[in-house]
């Protein structure tokens, strides 16, 4: 008995190793899925006059009822990110909009060389549910 076992296992290990192996083929890219939205972007650039330009953008899906967003702008210095002062309440810029679609434009303008990094926390709201949708972008100048 113990020999056809092995007679059959060697068979089948014999067999596993000639097929071939398929898989699906995708387009390369990672999409995150989102509960109430299609898509949440962010743009960060500083131009050449030196004014830091930060878009949010965000298209809800059916679920979707509003977003809420909050930005900042950080400066790396001496090992760590420090929080550049636009002269608003906890040096951050918040938005908030009923509805599917979302547009946050935000300037400022940046003194001093160096990196520099957007960060925005977005809360979709939508029926049933919320979501929290961290984005961060970075420029070098």
């Amino acid at each position: 008995m113990k020999k056809y076992i092995s007679i059959f296992m060697a068979a089948t290990l014999l067999l596993l190793g000639v097929l071939p192996v398929s898989a699906a083929q995708g387009s390369g890219t990672v999409s995150p899925m989102y509960i109430n939205a299609n898509d949440v972007s962010m743009k960060f650039v500083i131009d050449e006059y030196g004014i830091a330009i930060i878009r949010v953008t965000g298209e809800g899906n059916s679920k979707c009822t509003g977003f809420y967003v909050v930005t900042y702008l950080e400066h790396w210095d001496n090992n760590t990110w420090n929080r550049v002062n636009i002269g608003m309440p906890n040096n951050e810029w918040t938005y908030s909009t009923g509805g599917d679609m979302l547009l946050a434009t935000y300037n400022h303008t940046v003194t001093e060389a160096g990196e520099y990094r957007a960060v925005s926390r977005v809360l979709v709201y939508g029926t049933g549910q919320n979501e929290s949708i961290f984005l961060s972008k970075f420029f070098e100048l």
